[in-house]
């Protein structure tokens, strides 16, 4: 019974861990500003921070074509969710985040978890299970939104995440270590994860200081920005993420 009962759950509980698709019905003119050398020429160096006369920088929209590389980690990221009554964990250590922004607010890249493990929860005592979870990589798109996280839209914009997986495969996550299936010699699985049919899932994260004009900005995820469910629960995301330009320019999204 223990091995069907953690082969549901790792099938149920990993749809939902990479941040997904979610739908939104209030995408607007959001964008990226980054400090180039054009536009109104305010400032003097590239962190638009200094103003003076003759500068040759100031924050502008990215032009159309255009984008500029991104990179970024968190500390521990976890996802929290309830299986036949009992309430489990995964913890992952760390991520590696790489990617662009683009012009009208949009993003592409891939996120590395690493260092996952997988806890059970019973009176309030978290056990780690005796599985391994690989890395798991989540390649994905995103855009600047407004309302669909937990702050009111005087916040600023938020920032939505999708998979970029093929409809029919939301993300494949390899395990080890566990009985996955009623036999014990079953060694390693890939898990073919499916997207949500019946009801949108996803994750919205907060941009704190989004309009400041900054190197590294944070990308806060917490339980309020969660759309996730599996089994009928709710599922909750908590990340926070630091992403900065490779260039070290300064940028802001409005």
């Amino acid at each position: 019974m223990r091995s069907n009962r953690i082969r549901v759950l790792f099938v149920s509980l990993l749809a939902v861990f990479a941040v997904g698709a979610v739908a939104s019905s209030s995408a607007s003119a959001h964008e990226f500003k980054v400090c180039q050398e054009k536009g109104a020429e305010e400032y003097t160096e590239h962190l638009c921070s200094t103003k003076a006369a003759g500068g040759k920088w100031s924050f502008e929209p990215i032009a159309a074509g255009n984008s500029f590389e991104v990179e970024g980690t968190s500390g521990v990221s976890k996802l929290e969710g309830e299986i036949a009554g009992v309430k489990v964990i995964i913890e992952c250590e760390k991520d590696v985040f790489t990617g662009s922004i683009e012009p009208a607010g949009k993003t592409k890249g891939k996120v590395i978890f690493e260092g996952c493990k997988l806890y059970e929860v019973k009176k309030n005592v978290k056990t780690l299970l005796a599985c391994t979870v690989k890395n798991i990589e989540f390649t994905f798109t995103d855009k600047l939104v407004t309302g669909q996280g937990p702050g009111p839209a005087a916040w600023g914009p938020e920032d939505e995440f999708n998979s970029t997986e093929a409809e029919e495969t939301f993300v494949k996550i390899t395990i080890t270590g566990c009985a996955l299936e009623s036999s014990n010699k079953v060694k390693q699985v890939t898990v073919e994860i499916l997207p949500a049919k019946q009801k949108f899932a996803g994750q919205v994260c907060q941009l704190p200081e989004a309009a400041v004009g900054k190197v590294e900005h944070e990308i806060s995820c917490s339980s309020s920005g969660s759309h996730l469910e599996f089994g009928g629960k709710p599922a909750y995301f908590f990340s926070n993420e630091k992403v900065k330009l490779v260039n070290k320019w300064a940028w802001a999204a409005e």
